[in-house]
């Protein structure tokens, strides 16, 4: 224990604030009793390294060790620490979410659902089946791959991956003073780290340099591909849950606003919601409250807005600017105003799946039918927006 204070003390003294230190450490047995050398390590260095997270690596195999008093062992833990008294420590938490693994109420309630994807949990599973188990199987123990690999305790190379996703970036500088046999350095220099390394047996540079780095460089190439993929994917999720947020909004504003005790009476007059998702102020929807006959009171409009200011911007993630008007007036100020010429319907308190499209005229005669009042559900009414939206209740897989 002495050699590894003195070793993560040196450390501490030439890594950056914003740095890191990852240890992959496991409980042992010695004479009989459990040695936590995880938790005893981390009373040794909290003057310089404060433990910020404890993650578990599944490693589904292991060496068939096993004892009186103890089962076999398919795990480690996974200790992150960063400086002491630092705060400034990269955390790049959205490079490692996951677009999968979605349960089917995203698409009704996006609210709920961060929009780059599922944060992964402590327990980490690799490949990531589930999208939050980081579980990371060992082939054969002592190898990878067709046996290029010789070492005893084998560090996958998506397991780095993902260690290095999270708290580098491109050219920083990656330190392995334990380097063994350089799936480390190998895997951060495919991913365009600096990366440095030590070790006592000088067979393994050998092994590095004809073997580790040359396979890990290859499986690069087809991971890096995956990445991108997922990235892609990413992209898709956000923009999807941040329209459906859009269209959602007035939906839970008037909820809500009946729960804080405004009138159903007031509400019954109101005839159409318009959403207005302007290209060049895409995070602020403009939102047009229609009015049949009544012109809101100052009441109402005072209530609304205690509502809107009553739901936090980050659970939607924007503040929408909202009119309330008649339509009357609305007929009048439609150009003044930039409404679309094509619109997308949403109908029966549905605002994930559009029923139609129509023009402004269109919506114009419709809106004066008794059919159009039957398109309410409950006090909502009917959407009419530029923002598309055709999402049905799924998993994302």
């Amino acid at each position: 224990m002495g050699d590894l204070k003195n070793i993560f003390s040196y450390c501490s003294k030439i890594v950056k604030d914003t740095g890191s230190l990852w240890v992959i450490i496991d409980t042992f047995k010695q004479d009989g009793k459990m040695k936590l050398l995880p938790f005893d390590l981390v009373r040794e260095i909290e003057n310089e390294w404060a433990l910020q997270d404890i993650i578990i690596w599944a490693k589904d195999k292991t060496l068939p060790w096993s004892s009186k008093g103890r089962l076999r062992n398919i795990f480690e833990y996974i200790l992150f620490f960063t400086k002491t008294g630092s705060s400034k420590f990269k955390y790049h938490i959205d490079k490692i979410k996951s677009t999968s693994d979605l349960k089917k109420w995203w698409v009704k309630y996006p609210e709920r659902y961060n929009p780059l994807g599922k944060t992964p949990s402590r327990l980490w599973e690799i490949p990531y089946l589930e999208g939050d188990i980081w579980k990371i199987s060992i082939p054969a123990q002592g190898t990878w791959g067709n046996g290029w690999v010789r070492h005893s305790c084998p560090f996958p190379p998506q397991l780095v991956e993902r260690i290095l996703l999270l708290t580098t970036d491109e050219n920083d500088v990656v330190l392995d003073p334990f380097a063994g046999s350089g799936s480390v350095l190998a895997q951060a220099r495919v991913m365009k780290r600096k990366a440095i390394g030590f070790d006592i047996n000088e067979d393994f540079k050998k092994m590095y340099e004809e073997s580790v780095y040359p396979e890990i460089e290859s499986l690069w190439k087809t991971r890096k591909k995956e990445l991108q993929k997922n990235d892609t994917s990413q992209q898709l999720l956000e923009d999807t849950i941040k329209k459906l947020r859009k269209l959602k909004y007035p939906k839970d504003l008037l909820k809500k606003s009946i729960k804080l005790g405004l009138s159903e009476d007031i509400l019954s007059n109101l005839n159409s919601i318009f959403i207005i998702d302007e290209k060049h102020e895409i995070g602020r929807p403009q939102m047009y409250f229609v009015f049949k006959d009544l012109a809101p009171k100052d009441q109402m409009v005072s209530e609304l807005w205690e509502t809107n200011d009553d739901i936090p911007e980050w659970k939607y993630g924007f503040k929408p600017d909202i009119k309330l008007i008649n339509q009357k007036d609305f007929i009048k100020k439609k150009k003044a105003l930039r409404i679309p010429t094509k619109l997308f319907l949403y109908k029966n308190g549905s605002t994930n799946y559009y029923i139609s499209s129509l023009t402004f005229d269109e919506w114009l005669n419709k809106s004066k039918s008794n059919d159009w009042k039957a398109q309410k559900k409950d006090v909502i009414p009917p959407i009419l927006s530029n923002i598309k939206a055709r999402e049905k209740e799924r998993e994302l897989k």
